[in-house]
């Protein structure tokens, strides 16, 4: 549904519009379809202003404050136009095509373009003055247009340069700013001046004129100032009595208004001389200043005082005065001249003691005599400081508490739905980096990213996070954005992790282990997987002195492959440790006992002696079978042995399907079920008995079929 329009001023623009898409035909929906790739029905601001203002300006004659009203009118909540209610109101139906036959709104003697209130009174002034001087020298310019009438066949319109002619010949000498306003107050169809509408206005005022006796002039004004230009510099300004005596804040609305020399109770507020210590700390502790060397240069004797003038100099060089960074007011100046007053000069400073008193920002003075005294740096009286400006807000109103949490938790739902990063748009408008934006900024950087809020919750914001300096923009977002501006949880890991290393380990549930039996299941491991131990042993040493940490030393064997259990490690780490640091491990001695698995140490001294390499038992307690199971395992095995030509051709078919001589049970299984049906003559127990029997320990921490000796059993047994 289109809205019905009742304004006039919107009415007429759009009648004007309506009338030159009727006579020319223009597709303005397609220039609007063409931005609009989802064809909602709306556009941006900018995009409606630069069809109807810059693209098809010429075409509608339209001047910018009408397309501005225009936008005004069919803008939606979000800041969007809706322009397909614009269009429903301009284009022409076909029954409205029949009724009109050109632009009514161009054809009326009266047009007139719309301006600005402001431009609106400069162009009264300007048409004022120059009725001013047509009545003092009783020129009468209707005459000079009378021409034109028979030229333009009484259409009332004539061209610009004509016009700047006629103007001339009547003495009235405009300037080219002034000129420029009254042509677009009077243009039409673009390239023309309505010159009836002038007329009109000119005898409007000599009307008021009359009405209010101002024809008596004495014309003196032609006498005192021949052939002057009228331009709007020359006219006289009107009295403002408001000027310097009333408040801004009483004029405009308190939440539109927020800078602090604004408010006089702020500017007549004198700050006491704790606090003044206190923000001269700050600033010098922010800064990393060294206050002494702003002072010495004026004290060339050292005796600890300077005169007024040389300490103003130095705090003017420390950035702390009226102009620079830290600002303070000259009365409160006064207080630290007079608190810091040499006793014996009145007229001189102690400077030594201002110095003392503000270093204490950084450390304690004398502190080798205090030795058990902790120094914070800064104190918490520093850190705590609000900044200059800003309210008590433990002291305001339930109400505001109210309303600017109710905002904050709009803001922080808004921003976390739409993963919004508001904290750049900010950083657009702060290039300096102090953190803080003015409030029109702020309240920019809500409406570009559609986050709406009254009047009365931005007021709350402000009144929350705003100090001298403007809106503290890096404390709201710590605000809005808990997660990203949390403490960092590395004192919690590392208090985590001291009291993991403090707790006592369990005591080893089997305590008869031999260093001897633990050694050799990791020889067995290295030999039959062919591991370097001593390559991952060198990996965690830094310093080439042979020595690893326990936790090292632990670590470096699941990177081996070698499996442990903990008790085996603490009896490993108690036999290999160092005599004189029991935290770190001998693992060199460790790996030459491992490479014996290998070769014999040393062998070189030794040339009679023949090298035997370790060999490894492929055996461990889960190969172990009870009376039972061996007897099952015999029974099984010469089942198998009756059926030895079927078993002869078995070898081939685990070749086929081996990895490393090693074969699962489920392969083992097809196989014997291939073979002439094999798996017919064992029961699944006797399977299950022969899997266990044959079956080792690999290095994927798995057991798998070793088939070659099950092979070389079964001939055995056969020829017996």
């Amino acid at each position: 549904m289109s809205k019905d329009i009742t304004l006039p001023g919107i009415r007429r623009t759009c009648d004007k519009i309506q009338s030159v898409l009727m006579r020319k035909e223009l597709n303005l929906k397609s220039y609007f379809i063409s931005l609009d790739c989802k064809r909602t029905g709306l556009v941006t601001e900018t995009k409606f202003f630069t069809v109807i203002y810059n693209q098809l300006g010429h075409e509608f004659g339209v001047c910018q404050e009408e397309v501005k009203e225009l936008t005004d009118y069919f803008k939606e909540q979000d800041g969007r136009v809706c322009y397909k209610e614009f269009l429903d109101q301009v284009l022409p139906k076909e029954k409205e095509c029949k009724a009109f036959v050109s632009g009514l709104e161009w054809e009326s003697h009266d047009h007139v373009n719309v301006l600005t209130s402001f431009e609106l009174r400069q162009l009264d002034l300007i048409l004022t003055k120059i009725t001013y001087s047509l009545r003092c020298r009783e020129c009468q310019i209707d005459d000079y247009f009378k021409d034109y009438e028979w030229i333009g066949n009484g259409c009332g319109t004539m061209s610009i340069a004509h016009f700047q002619r006629i103007l001339d010949q009547a003495g009235i000498t405009l300037g080219p700013k002034e000129f420029q306003l009254v042509v677009r107050r009077f243009l039409k169809y673009g390239y023309v001046i309505n010159y009836i509408a002038f007329l009109d206005a000119i005898h409007e005022i000599l009307k008021w004129f009359d009405r209010n006796g101002f024809l008596n002039t004495g014309k003196d004004f032609l006498e005192n100032y021949p052939g002057k230009v009228i331009t709007i510099e020359n006219l006289e300004q009107l009295p403002r009595p408001e000027v310097c005596n009333v408040d801004i804040a009483k004029v405009f609305d308190t939440t539109k208004s927020c800078h602090p020399f604004n408010d006089q109770n702020k500017r007549k507020q004198e700050m006491d001389m704790s606090e003044l210590l206190l923000r001269i700390k700050k600033h010098i502790y922010d800064n990393k200043i060294r206050s002494r060397e702003f002072f010495e240069k004026f004290d060339k004797l050292r005796r600890g005082f300077v005169t007024k003038f040389q300490f103003h100099r130095g705090l003017e060089a420390i950035g702390i005065s009226g102009l620079h960074r830290l600002y303070i007011a000259k009365h409160d100046l006064e207080k630290i001249f007079d608190a810091y007053k040499y006793q014996r000069d009145p007229d001189r400073i102690s400077w030594k003691d201002f110095c003392d008193d503000i270093d204490e920002v950084f450390t304690v003075k004398n502190l080798d005599k205090l030795p058990y005294v902790v120094v914070k740096s800064p104190p918490d009286e520093i850190k705590d400081l609000p900044c200059k400006g800003s309210i008590d807000w433990n002291s305001a109103s339930k109400s505001m508490h109210e309303t600017a949490q109710e905002a904050i938790f709009r803001i922080r739902d808004i921003v976390k739905s739409r993963r919004i990063f508001i904290e750049v748009f900010f950083n657009g408008f702060d290039k300096l980096n102090h953190f803080h934006v003015s409030s029109d900024q702020m309240r920019r950087v809500f409406s570009s990213n559609s986050i709406l809020l009254s009047e009365k919750e931005i007021q709350a914001l402000i009144l929350c996070y705003g100090d001298d300096m403007g809106f503290n923009y890096w404390k709201f977002m710590r605000d809005v954005n808990e997660v990203q501006f949390c403490e960092a949880k590395h004192k919690k890991i590392v208090e985590f992790l001291q009291r993991l290393h403090c707790q006592q380990k369990d005591p080893c549930s089997n305590p008869n282990y031999s260093v001897v039996e633990i050694l050799a299941k990791i020889k067995n491991q290295v030999t039959r997987n062919r591991i370097n131990i001593e390559q991952f042993m060198k990996d965690g040493e830094k310093l080439n002195n042979g020595m690893l940490s326990a936790c090292q030393f632990r670590a470096r064997f699941p990177s081996a492959g070698i499996f442990l259990t903990d008790c085996e490690l603490d009896i490993l780490c108690n036999a290999f440790k160092y005599s004189t640091c029991k935290d770190k491990i001998n693992f060199r001695t460790f790996c030459e006992m491992m490479n014996q698995a290998f070769f014999d140490v040393k062998l070189e001294k030794r040339p009679c002696t023949v090298p035997t390499q370790h060999v490894p038992s492929s055996d461990d307690y889960l190969n172990f079978l009870t009376y039972e199971e061996r007897h099952i395992a015999s029974h099984a095995l010469q089942k198998l042995a009756r059926h030895y030509n079927n078993v002869s051709n078995m070898e081939t078919f685990f070749k086929d399907r081996e990895t490393k001589c090693f074969i699962s049970k489920e392969t083992f299984r097809q196989v014997l079920t291939i073979c002439g049906g094999l798996m017919d003559v064992i029961t699944q127990k006797e399977l299950d008995v022969l899997y266990k029997t044959f079956s080792i320990a690999t290095h994927s921490n798995g057991r798998k079929f070793n088939y070659r000796n099950f092979l070389t059993i079964l001939k055995h047994v056969y020829n017996l």
